[in-house]
């Protein structure tokens, strides 16, 4: 009875801060015909495209949402958070499969394909014979024989004495190597790639059902060629990268701040649209949406757009890191991170609920089709895949929010599908209209939110990459290659290593693998079956110094 009284005197205090007609105003706003999310959304993905960290497209997104937030009225900056020791720029592709006919006429059939960020692409045009990988010790002869100028075709299975597919390639003098690439596409990168090490040789991931149909014709000795014209640039570094800062000053407690955001970088494969141009729009326009109706909270409304998210939550944990002494005065860190689905809820320590069920009221009432529900969770997670992990770790409460809707977030997650058409404009004017909503109402609660069990001290924030490719067409979790200067080829894993355990949790899957080693601990235990062989390593995930 106690709380509830108190809880109602605070919600009166609230409603005395806010304008009775401010949510109605926020609501017609964030809507059509007035909604702008779209257009931000379009000018991010279509007008400047993708935006890799190191590259020359994420240093003009971050001066165009600067000039976004300062068209609203919003004192914004751009903040360099570190460097990135060589850029990197994708240009156009393109790659053709040369067959011959029962008539001997030549025919030519496009490919999709992706290449990795921060690998070579080809010196113009690029044609040439293919050649399968051996199987067996039988075949690497002719194969090394046949390799000088033509494009390799990875099946599973290579065997090359020891010698990883890439090495064996640069030494047989041969053009770039095709590997499976799955259905969808997946980009990723090393971006600590070094300019006096950088690889020197194509690799080029082709669409599965293709790469399918390449094996089985020259399985079937048929003669293949292939055509391709890879754009690929490094750019000698460092390269500056930085974050991007937006503020509506608090009125009484400026120096508190409510924390919005989503991250502007994106792997570079398609125009990184749902991971996370997305979330970078809703920002956008939640901020415009409390310009417009002249928001006036309490405390400071931070918007953040983090990069180098994408390369294990670089820009929020810099940040989070030259900001501690702010921990304590940011009352939450909201991200969206989720792609284009429709904001659904968002979780709250036990103390968090009450406060959350007063003052998002008007967020679950907005739609009757698109629920809002509040999940109480006993404490906030402190390891995450997004930037508000980055603030949890330090004791500032950071929630991502729950998504649901019909996008399949999985289809677009980092692949050649994530562009402009898949995201949903009702999905992404809800959002918007959620953040305001959501960022304002706890701006203007008379404390800051309760922060509940604090944070274990020690815990890397970084999302864990192992550094490895895996053969796509095995059973298990065989490696293909290994990342040089990863933390896996610190460990001592080789390509042909097959891994089935991290610590104690058996491993069948990427899922599985990248679930394993992000939770717990910063040394992990891999076991490995490697030539008949059970092996023991151990991976050292402590931040680099």
């Amino acid at each position: 009875m106690r709380m509830s009284l108190v809880l109602g005197f605070m919600a009166a205090i609230v409603a005395a801060q806010v304008p009775a007609e401010l949510v109605p105003k926020i609501r017609e706003e964030g809507q059509a015909p007035k909604s702008q999310v779209m257009k931000h959304l379009d000018e991010l993905v279509n007008g400047i495209g993708p935006r890799l960290t190191g590259s020359e497209n994420l240093t003009r997104a971050c001066d165009w949402a600067r000039e976004k937030f300062e068209s609203f009225g919003l004192k914004a900056r751009v903040e360099p958070w570190g460097e990135i020791a060589v850029g990197f720029d994708r240009g156009p592709h393109a790659g053709v499969m040369f067959t011959t006919d029962s008539d001997g006429r030549r025919k030519g059939e496009n490919l999709v394909f992706g290449t990795n960020a921060w690998t070579p692409g080809t010196d113009g045009w690029t044609e040439g014979a293919s050649v399968l990988a051996p199987k067996v010790e039988a075949e690497v002869d002719a194969f090394v024989k046949a390799a000088k100028g033509a494009w390799i075709v990875a099946r599973p299975g290579a065997f090359l004495r020891g010698k990883s597919l890439t090495d064996k390639a640069v030494e047989a003098g041969a053009l770039g190597i095709l590997r499976d690439g799955g259905e969808n596409v997946t980009t990723s990168g090393n971006h600590q790639t070094q300019w006096e090490k950088w690889p020197k040789l194509p690799s080029i991931n082709v669409i599965s059902r293709q790469f399918r149909a390449i094996v089985a014709r020259l399985e079937g000795g048929e003669s293949v060629a292939f055509g391709f014209n890879v754009d690929n640039r490094f750019k000698k570094g460092p390269v500056v990268v930085s974050n991007v800062i937006a503020e509506i000053t608090g009125t009484e407690k400026p120096d508190e701040y409510v924390m919005i955001g989503g991250h502007i970088d994106s792997w570079d494969g398609a125009r990184g649209t749902t991971d996370n141009g997305t979330g970078t729009a809703t920002t956008i326009e939640a901020a415009r949406i409390l310009a417009a109706v002249g928001a006036k909270p309490r405390r400071t409304i931070r918007f953040m757009l983090w990069s180098g998210e994408e390369q294990g939550l670089l820009g929020s944990d810099a940040h989070a890191e030259k900001n501690r002494a702010e921990m304590d005065r940011i009352s939450v860190c909201l991200v969206h991170d989720g792609g284009t689905n429709y904001l659904s809820g968002i979780i709250g320590i036990p103390e968090m609920v009450p406060i959350f069920e007063e003052i998002l009221a008007p967020v679950k009432d907005l739609d009757p089709m698109k629920p809002f529900a509040i999940k109480k969770v006993d404490k906030l997670p402190v390891a995450g895949a997004s930037d508000h992990a980055s603030y949890t770790v330090r004791g500032a409460p950071g929630i991502f929010w729950n998504q649901a809707g019909v996008a399949n977030y999985g289809y677009t997650w980092h692949t050649q599908n994530d562009v402009f058409a898949a995201a949903i404009p009702e999905y992404q004017r809800h959002s918007s209209i959620v953040i305001a909503l959501s960022a304002l109402a706890i701006a203007n609660w008379p404390t800051l939110l309760p922060r509940g069990t604090p944070a274990p001290p020690n815990v890397a924030t970084a999302r864990r990459r192992l550094g490895a490719q895996f053969d796509r067409s095995a059973k298990g979790l065989v490696v293909e290659e290994v990342v040089e200067g990863s933390r896996g080829a610190a460990a001592g894993l080789q390509p042909q290593d097959r891994i089935v355990k991290v610590d104690d949790t058996v491993v069948d899957n990427r899922d599985q693998l990248s679930s394993a080693i992000n939770v717990g601990g910063t040394k992990k235990t891999l076991t490995v079956e490697r030539g008949g062989k059970t092996l023991t390593l151990t991976l050292d995930f402590e931040p680099k110094k």
